[in-house]
């Protein structure tokens, strides 16, 4: 007889991960959706995310990631 686990997230979980969603994706200011741009760094193994409102105009984000 085999047992089935089936994971069932509360509500509650399922509306914190959207909020977390939305607020990675969209601008502090004025909610307009954001761009991401990718760009390589003078180190190789780094990696610079920027993120622009379209709405706005507005730098939201500026950040370094490690590559592998």
């Amino acid at each position: 007889m085999e047992i089935f686990r089936i994971n069932v997230l509360p509500e509650q979980e399922i509306k914190r991960r959207e909020k977390l969603k939305y607020a990675l994706s969209h601008c502090n200011v004025c909610h307009g959706s954001l761009e991401f741009n990718y760009f390589d760094t003078l180190d190789a193994d780094k990696l610079e995310e920027v993120a622009h409102c379209k709405e706005c105009g507005r730098k939201a984000m500026n950040q370094l990631h490690s590559v592998h």
